[in-house]
Formats: structure tokens, C-alpha cells, sequence
């Protein structure tokens, strides 16, 4: 979950997240988040700052670099490199 603060002097900033099972935890609702629910998990103090809240998908932004790459070094894949479901298990 995530969510956007209007800051005293009037600029916007992002807020932490947390973690979805967290907010879920805490009585939120993914299909329609509330504020309260971030001021009664102590994230955020005073409801009125909250400009937005919103969940973001989960994803994986993963970058490696392998070497040596019989392709180069730069190149978009590695033949030598073969993924494992394995290493798929996880949180998400």
C-alpha cells in the first residue's frame, strides 16, 4: 500500500509503503483502502495530510550482470545462465 502526503509548505511527497499483508492485518481493504487504516498502523499521523492512497502491483525489478557472457558483456542474454523455479518461491 502506498499513499502521497501533502506537506505543510504545500509540496506533495511519497509516503512509505507497507507491506500488504501488513495492511491487511491492520483491518485494511485492498479494493477500497482507507486512511485510517495507515494512522491506526502509526504511518501516518493526521488523516488530512493523506492526498492518496493506493496499492501498487506486485512485481520484481531484478538486474544481473554476468560474466563471463560468450556474447558479450553487455548483451540482453546469457546462454550460460539457466533460471530455476526454485529461486521463484517466495513472497509474492
Amino acid at each position: 500500500m502506498h499513499w502521497i502526503l501533502k506537506n505543510p509548505d504545500g509540496t506533495m511527497s511519497y509516503g512509505l509503503a507497507v507491506r500488504g499483508r501488513d495492511f491487511a492485518a491492520a483491518g485494511g481493504n485492498f479494493n477500497n483502502p482507507q486512511v485510517a487504516t495507515l494512522v491506526k498502523m502509526g504511518k501516518v499521523k493526521d488523516a488530512a495530510q493523506v492526498v492518496k492512497i493506493f496499492t501498487y502491483p506486485a512485481q520484481w525489478d531484478t538486474e544481473i550482470w554476468l560474466t563471463p557472457n560468450p556474447k558479450g558483456a553487455f548483451a540482453t542474454a546469457n546462454p550460460l545462465v539457466h533460471p530455476s523455479t526454485e529461486n521463484a518461491k517466495g513472497e509474492m
